[in-house]
């Protein structure tokens, strides 16, 4: 579980996609809900099922940024990630 700071005003969005890997196969993903207010500041909590039983190979957790929406100056393109901690538990 982790957290990340929203503030559209300030251009910050959460993660809109979060892909974690183990050996190279996928063992989790997270995607962000299509309808979200962009009204105010908040946090977001993404949350992905892992297995239960995971070997000591490294893990690897890949973060993909939301899109500044039409109504933001530089609209299309990555907005900023501010994320707190990342914790894997099984």
């Amino acid at each position: 579980r982790w957290s990340a700071l929203e503030d559209p005003g300030a251009w910050i969005l959460g993660p809109a996609k979060i892909r974690i890997f183990q050996g190279g196969k996928e063992i989790g993903e997270w995607q962000r809900p299509q309808a979200t207010d962009m009204g105010s500041t908040s946090f977001v909590f993404p949350e992905v099922e892992l297995p239960n039983q995971m070997a000591s190979t490294p893990i690897t957790v890949t973060i993909y940024a939301t899109r500044l929406p039409a109504d933001h100056p530089g609209a299309g393109r990555p907005a900023w990630i501010f994320l707190d901690e990342v914790f894997l538990t099984n």
